[in-house]
């Protein structure tokens, strides 16, 4: 039985070491392939971690201040230019 837990890891270990080197004469042969392939796999990782990102800022994580809840801004508008004041809410208390 002490046999087993020692062969059998060394087995598993080879037979990966096999599965690489296959893995890389193919992929020296279809070249375009490979690259089209894992750019595509670069962009969808990227593309999530950017939507991810996103959605963890806006909808996850709670505002960085005392009683976020009680946010709210002011919007201005005078002739055509639209200001907003981030400090009115302040001042209203």
């Amino acid at each position: 039985m002490a046999d087993l837990t020692v062969t059998i890891p060394a087995e598993l270990l080879r037979e990966f070491g096999q599965d690489v080197r296959y893995a890389a004469r193919v992929d020296r042969r279809r070249a375009l392939s490979t690259t089209l392939a894992l750019a595509a796999l670069a962009l969808a990782i990227g593309a999530s971690t950017g939507v991810f990102s996103v959605v963890n800022a806006l909808l996850l994580r709670s505002l960085p201040f005392r009683h976020a809840g009680a946010a709210l801004a002011v919007w201005t508008a005078t002739s055509r230019i639209v200001h907003m004041d981030p400090t009115a809410a302040l001042r209203a208390e």
